[in-house]
């Protein structure tokens, strides 16, 4: 995993977009090294007779004060004499060792980027990763399928390697298309002075784009942006691949190319892209020109099973169901027992495969350039409150793996498959998020509080004992009985009213941007916290708790069970008013547009840590499994208690 940060200035552009540019990468370039805390590194490239510069974050070392690096005004022509070299500015991030290597001169765009590596596969990699022709890759994701990749090797280099022999941009799409797997990334094609990037299928990792506002403004992409005075300074890339025209960048002209899915509900501008990118602001469509490859990507799933009156698992699922079945709006499917139980055994089958790719062949703990300070020593040593913990007893975990465990049936589910999958000698942490609830020592109390805007002579309490915190101390119980050999870290991640609002406005809202609503805010706040990993340690053989700090780099997470499972209150509501259909086309849209409204967030909230998520649920064959059913399959909804019919 790495975080991505890429700024392609125009050949020209006044003073006051310079001061524009440079406050916005001294802001990003923070949070930017926080998703990928092995190793941090910078390449300037011009377009053209190119200028290269790399300088790697030594995480190890003290830090130091960020800098201005002055190049030769003769190597930079009039790319601006001032290029900015501060990146991997936060605390505990320092430079060592810059090196400036002129390249070439000339006139041209510059192209600056910055990578963040989080180490989880293979040799270690830096990134950018450029090849011997001068093509530049940022890679953030994880290839599970599609192209081989040695259990050894790292999966950057050999999407490099599939990259470097592609000329026609036909095949640059089609060899990103049959990846599977998370992923955004960026590819400098030399030869075609193309700027390539995208997301994947269902957009499981963040990617933001900024589009030009005046005729001097600039390109850029990041993993993760900072709030600003505008919603539209940077919105979330729609899912698809992109190639931005360098050559006419130059001359002032912003030509993007997109290459949409050829089928599939989860691209957000297959049919519709007109229409959407007509959505942009004013100011962005007025600088930004779209076009449509006739070149379609090939989806990763199948589409989705609109039949209401039969069964049609595809070959691609694994088993082939041909049973006739009685069914219409207003009723359940009677499904024979002996194909529940198939379908079941199928589908429990994929899911434990999709959580094997996922936690397999992790490095050891440790393993690499990682910063080697826990969150919770960071802010002790800087004077910060985390939650009531004491630091000074610190507990520093020993599992590679961890899930964000709401205690939920599909936290649990996850919980249940990583222990069949991963040796019984590992542990898992369970990390369980509960924010502060103020309880009163009686109900007039409660009442007198609420009248007259006083807690005088009430007895006020903190606690934590939210649902969330029951329904996963509940899981616990019925895990360790599951597994009793198994060792698992039950983390309570106690969130308080002061640690909340402060968290809140001096970070997370970064994170959660360009997201605003309510909700947003909710969902960004509690994946942060939890995903920091820092709480208490609830030990069965010890009534004391001891103050624990998570190092697993992967965490496993629910993410899709909802949409693709019916386990919203939105799809009790759309069945009780249109049947069938109306649950159908719900979960349609659910899954359509998760990749906008959903994982953008959530990726840039968990990576924040210098963590990935791994999501089972939306691997590419347990979607296709669940697409192929048909929806009454799916979702129980003679009670609609949100779970599986054939679990």
């Amino acid at each position: 995993m790495c975080g991505i940060f890429c700024w392609v200035a125009q050949k020209k552009s006044s003073q006051e977009a310079d001061k524009v540019c440079e406050e916005i990468k001294r802001t990003i370039s923070r949070v930017i090294q926080r998703r990928g805390p092995d190793g941090c590194e910078r390449t300037i490239e011009r377009v053209g007779d190119h200028v290269t510069k790399r300088e790697t974050a030594d995480v190890t070392e003290q830090p130091v004060a960020p800098t201005l690096s002055l190049l030769p005004a003769a190597a930079l022509d009039d790319c601006r004499d001032v290029v900015w070299a501060s990146n991997c500015e936060d605390a505990s991030d320092s430079l060592k060792g810059a090196q400036e290597t002129i390249v070439g001169t000339g006139t041209g765009t510059c192209i600056e980027v910055v990578a963040s590596v989080l180490h989880l596969r293979g040799e270690f990699t830096s990134q950018p990763l450029k090849d011997k022709m001068g093509n530049v890759l940022l890679w953030n994701g994880e290839i599970f399928g599609g192209v081989k990749v040695g259990e050894d090797d790292n999966d950057t280099r050999v999407l490099l390697d599939i990259l470097s022999k592609c000329s026609a941009c036909a095949d640059i799409s089609a060899a990103m298309s049959q990846l599977l797997g998370p992923w955004a990334f960026l590819y400098y094609q030399v030869k075609h002075q193309l700027l390539w990037f995208g997301r994947d299928f269902f957009g499981r990792r963040s990617l933001l784009w900024h589009l030009p506002h005046h005729p001097s403004d600039s390109f850029a992409l990041s993993s993760v942006a900072a709030r600003t005075g505008k919603q539209t300074d940077w919105m979330e890339v729609p899912t698809g691949i992109y190639h931005l025209n360098l050559s006419l960048f130059m001359s002032g002209v912003t030509h993007i190319t997109y290459y949409g899915w050829r089928c599939g509900h989860s691209s957000a501008f297959d049919s519709k892209h007109k229409e959407l990118f007509g959505t942009l602001p004013v100011e962005c469509q007025q600088y930004t020109l779209f076009e449509q490859s006739p070149d379609m990507l090939s989806p990763p799933v199948t589409p989705f099973n609109s039949c209401l009156t039969s069964v049609n698992i595809t070959p691609r699922s694994g088993i082939h169901v041909d049973t006739p079945i009685i069914c219409s709006q207003g009723q359940e499917g009677s499904l024979d027992s002996t194909v529940r139980r198939q379908l079941a055994e199928t589908f429990l089958n994929l899911l434990e495969k999709a959580v094997m790719k996922r936690v397999k062949n992790l490095p050891p703990l440790g393993d690499g350039m990682s910063l080697g300070r826990s969150v919770l020593e960071s802010a002790c040593a800087a004077g910060d409150a985390v939650g009531h913990l004491d630091c000074h007893a610190l507990k520093l975990g020993n599992a590679k793996v961890g899930v964000l465990f709401s205690g939920g049936v599909d936290s649990i589910v996850l919980a249940a498959l990583a222990d069949r999958c991963l040796p019984k000698k590992d542990e898992i942490d369970l990390l369980n998020v509960a924010f502060e609830q103020r309880v009163y020592g009686s109900k007039s109390c409660a009442g007198r509080k609420k009248q007259l805007g006083s807690e005088d002579d009430c007895s006020v309490e903190s606690s934590f004992d939210v649902p969330d915190r029951l329904t996963g101390l509940c899981g616990l119980n019925e895990l360790r009985e599951l597994s009793r050999d198994r060792k698992w870290n039950f983390v309570q991640v106690d969130v308080t009213a002061g640690e909340l609002q402060r968290e809140r406005d001096k970070h997370i809202g970064d994170l959660v941007y360009p997201h605003t609503t309510v909700l947003d805010d909710s969902i960004g706040c509690a994946l942060w916290f939890a995903a920091r990993g820092c709480g208490t340690l609830n030990c069965p053989e010890s009534v004391e708790t001891h103050s624990y700090q998570s190092r697993a780099k992967v965490l496993l997470v629910g993410m899709g069970a909802d949409e693709q499972l019916g386990g919203y209150s939105r799809h009790r509501e759309a069945f009780r008013l249109h049947m069938w259909q109306g649950l159908l086309d719900e979960i349609q849209l659910d899954v359509g547009r998760i990749s906008q409204r959903n994982l953008g967030r959530d990726d840039r909230c968990i990576s924040d840590h210098g963590r990935e998520s791994r999501l089972p649920y939306l691997d590419e064959d347990v979607a296709s499994f669940l697409n192929s059913l048909p929806v009454w399959c799916k979702v129980q909804c003679s009670t609609y208690k949100h779970h599986v019919s054939f679990q």
